[in-house]
C-alpha cells in the first residue's frame, strides 16, 4: 500500500510543511502519519511553535483513529508551552497524550511535562 508522498511547501517562515499549498482533507491523508508527525517535529525543533502547533491541531481533526495520535497531541502540547499563557491547554493536550500513549517514551514525556505544570502553578488563560 504506496503513499503518494507530494512535494513539501514552504511557509513564509520558511519551514517545511509536508503538504502541498491549499491542499484539502483528502489531500493530507495522502501523506503518511510518521511523514507530518516529523515535519511538526522539526518544527518544534526549529522553534515555529504556531506552525507546528497548527500542524499538530490538523493532524488531530484530520485523524481521530490514527495510531500515532499519541504523538500529535504530545507535539501540540509542547507547541503549547511555548505561547504565553497557555498551559492549561497544553495539560489538556499532555493528558490526552498520556491516555493514548502507545510508548513508553510518549508515555513519559507526556507525565513529566504535566508535572512540569503542576509545579508551575495556575495560570490565568489565554487565547490558545
Amino acid at each position: 500500500d504506496k503513499v503518494r508522498r507530494p512535494a513539501p511547501a514552504t511557509s513564509e517562515r520558511g519551514t517545511l510543511w509536508p503538504y502541498p499549498p491549499a491542499t484539502g482533507r483528502e489531500g493530507r491523508l495522502v501523506v503518511a502519519s510518521l511523514e507530518v508527525l516529523s515535519a511538526g517535529e522539526r518544527m518544534l525543533q526549529r522553534g515555529a511553535y504556531d506552525e507546528a502547533l497548527s500542524l499538530f491541531r490538523r493532524f488531530i481533526a484530520d485523524r481521530p483513529d490514527d495510531p500515532s495520535l499519541d504523538r500529535a497531541h504530545l507535539g501540540a502540547g509542547t507547541a503549547l508551552l511555548h505561547k504565553p499563557r497557555c498551559s492549561t491547554s497544553a495539560y489538556h493536550y499532555f493528558l490526552a497524550a498520556s491516555d493514548l500513549a502507545r510508548s513508553d517514551e510518549v508515555l513519559q514525556q507526556a507525565k513529566a511535562a504535566l508535572r512540569r505544570i503542576e509545579r508551575l502553578g495556575p495560570t490565568s488563560g489565554g487565547d490558545c
